[in-house]
């Protein structure tokens, strides 16, 4: 059912109207208790260890999209008639992780930068339009 489930799991879609008791309290009561959580805001996720694999299982399954078994995610409802959808999965080791990808800027690189010849002028070919010497 959950390709390789841990008790770490990673918790995405944590965004700031979600307070911690709250997270904490709907993940307990729908999935079983946790051990520890930590939020980390300026990424929108949350670590999170649950004390059973088995509630691990379900969390897992449940972030899931409807297609695959799931339910498209998590609600928590956060106040006001407001909910919020969160995602949990197994938390990747360091190995595991996709390497990200270089976002400009150094030697090579980007579009003026070289690499792979797209995007600057380099004088190719023979001038064209007014100003060219002639024939």
């Amino acid at each position: 059912m959950c390709p390789l489930v841990d008790i770490d799991n990673l918790l995405q879609g944590v965004v700031d109207s979600v307070a911690e008791q709250t997270l904490r309290q709907a993940v307990t009561s729908r999935f079983g208790p946790i051990k520890d959580l930590e939020i980390v805001r300026n990424k929108a996720c949350a670590f999170l260890e649950f004390e059973k694999l088995e509630s691990a299982k379900r969390a897992i399954t449940t972030s899931l999209p409807l297609g695959q078994g799931g339910q498209g995610g998590v609600r928590i409802e956060i106040g006001g008639g407001e909910n919020v959808r969160i995602f949990i999965e197994t938390k990747k080791e360091r190995g595991e992780r996709p390497v990200s990808k270089s976002r400009g800027g150094g030697p090579g690189q980007g579009v003026n930068g070289g690499g792979d010849g797209r995007g600057s002028y380099r004088g190719r070919g023979p001038p064209r339009g007014r100003g060219g010497p002639k024939a």
